[in-house]
């Protein structure tokens, strides 16, 4: 069941909840890759028909999601930001998808380097041959993204994709990631929501997507519990510091997230599933 806010409710007012459902609102468009929400005409029983005949055809073992990568503002070049809820352990494959800025008439031998941190680059496929009359371009990136999502920190990565030996004209790229669902791990616990002038913790927040008119396009689930992180964070100065000097104050923020999977309609005939990373937080802390 949805979490209630309390009373003693960090929210001031019923305006402050308004905000937090517009930014949330905001958030998962973008997510989405969406600049508005899908019009579609849709009465409750299409709805739970369309419900009954696609789940059948969707594996409960298996999750996609889909990760954008960020540009360089060079050709060929993209960040690449490991979320934090995508276990190591759970990926089945993944997949480096280039969205070229040019139609292949011809198959290209492609390359794709990791830039680290020292400048240098390191290998991660070469010679690839993508297939022509294409615009997209996938390769296998399956050991790497492992690699990167067990690492400690999970630092951002750089990535130069070249083709036929010059830096690939692309304008956007995505990591295509088949997850194995593990039934057996329990879903995270939530710690007790905030009180009145408390010290930094999650409030609990819930996203109705019946209350903001999304439920004729959002199938599944009817909501979720977005939550955000409010309260104070302590100054944590060493014993050398000059009083003089005004310190930074820690923000308080989410440092662990789950992801949200949701069933919608792209279009009149168009249903599609996605899990999109970052948008539950669980935890949080000081930054």
């Amino acid at each position: 069941m949805p979490q209630a806010l309390s009373e003693d409710s960090v929210y001031s007012s019923a305006w402050d909840v308004e905000l937090k459902k517009m930014s949330e609102q905001s958030r998962l468009l973008k997510r989405m890759n969406l600049d508005a929400p899908i019009r579609v005409n849709l009465s409750a029983a299409e709805r739970k028909y369309l419900l009954e005949q696609i789940k059948p055809k969707i594996n409960p073992n298996e999750t996609q999601s889909n990760i954008g990568l960020t540009s360089c503002k060079q050709n060929g070049c993209f960040f690449f930001v490991p979320p934090q809820d995508l276990p190591s352990e759970t990926i089945q494959s993944a997949q480096l998808v280039i969205k070229s800025g040019t139609h292949l008439n011809e198959p290209r031998r492609v390359d794709i380097y990791e830039i680290t941190p020292s400048g240098t680059y390191e290998e991660l496929a070469r010679n690839v041959v993508a297939p022509m009359n294409q615009n997209d371009i996938s390769i296998d990136i399956t050991s790497a993204t492992r690699q990167w999502m067990s690492s400690n920190g999970r630092q951002r990565r750089t990535l130069q994709i070249y083709v036929d030996g010059r830096s690939m004209d692309a304008y956007a790229a995505e990591v295509e990631v088949i997850q194995k669902n593990d039934e057996n791990s329990p879903p995270p616990a939530l710690k007790a929501g905030c009180t009145y002038n408390s010290n930094c913790c999650l409030q609990y927040f819930y996203l109705n997507f019946t209350e903001i008119g999304w439920d004729n396009w959002i199938l599944s689930p009817e909501g979720y519990q977005a939550n955000l992180c409010t309260g104070k964070c302590r100054l944590r100065l060493p014993s050398w510091w000059n009083t003089e000097i005004n310190p930074k104050r820690s923000v308080c923020a989410p440092i662990k997230f789950k992801p949200l999977t949701i069933i919608y309609l792209a279009g009149p005939n168009d249903i599609r599933q996605k899990t999109i990373h970052g948008m539950q937080a669980v935890e949080c802390g000081c930054d």
